[in-house]
This record gives C-alpha cells, structure tokens and sequence, in this order.
C-alpha cells in the first residue's frame, strides 16, 4: 500500500514530501526492524530520537527522491507474483472440476472395494456362520414364537 503511496506521489517530482513520525507504538519487536526497512527502501531518510530507531522524524524532501520499490516481486528476489484475475479464477475453476472428477472417481473405487469386501466376508468361515446363524435364530424363532 505504501509502495501505491510513492508511485502516486511522484507524478509530483518538486512536490514536497510531509515529515512522518515515527512512533513506539508501531516500534513493536517484531515489526520495528520490517517498518524502518520499508520507509528507508522507499528513499526516506529519518533523524531518530534514540538509538534503537525507534521513534524519530523523517527529513524534509522532495517527491522525485522517492523510491518505487520492486523488492518484493517475485522476478527481484520477492515472495509476489503479479496474477491476472481473471486468469487466476479460471485457473482455480478449473483445479475445483479435477478436484470433483477425483473426488467422483475416488467414490466409486471405495465402492467397488466394498462390494469386494461383502464377497470376501461372505466367503468365509466366519461370514457363513454367520449367515447360518441368522437362519437359525430365525428358524429358533419361528418354533418358540407360537409357545
């Protein structure tokens, strides 16, 4: 966003740039070093009130001594890759359907293991007694039902 900031302001090159004041409150240990990094890299130079950069004052300049920064584009050394939009939804539109024809595919597999498993059982020891003991139980009930 601050990189916006400078690209906006040098249309302006003699256009004076406002001090910025540097608070403790934004001095935080984990955001002191990335703050001071990013307002130097964009040509601002500070007078600081200590000795850890903490709190200070930038110094007067003019627009045209701004920096535009690229660091953090992915072809500079950067973790950002500038995407089209539209490119990037189809891209995502298109992953989702292989992801449901996967996910359709992987279905039917668990089906069709399953069905293999019900034969499997059903041929065994313990899936014919089974089998046999449900008719049992039945024919046991049958006997004593009408008692």
């Amino acid at each position: 966003m601050f990189n916006e900031i400078v690209t906006w302001a040098k249309q302006w090159p003699n256009a004076d740039v406002n001090s910025i004041k540097l608070g403790p409150a934004d001095a935080t240990e984990d955001n002191l070093e990335r703050r001071n990094k990013m307002y130097t890299g964009a040509g601002l130079e500070f007078d600081d009130d200590d000795n850890e950069n903490r709190t200070g004052r930038s110094r007067e300049m003019k627009a045209s001594k701004l920096i535009v920064l690229s660091s953090w584009k992915k072809e500079n050394g950067g973790n950002i890759v500038i995407q089209n939009i539209d490119d990037y939804i189809n891209e995502l539109i298109k992953e989702n359907e292989s992801l449901k024809r996967e996910m359709e595919n992987k279905k039917l597999r668990i089906n069709s293991l399953n069905q293999k498993l019900t034969i499997m059982e059903s041929k065994t020891i313990k899936g014919i007694l089974h089998r046999t003991s449900r008719g049992i139980i039945k024919f046991l009930n049958l006997i004593f039902k009408n008692r």
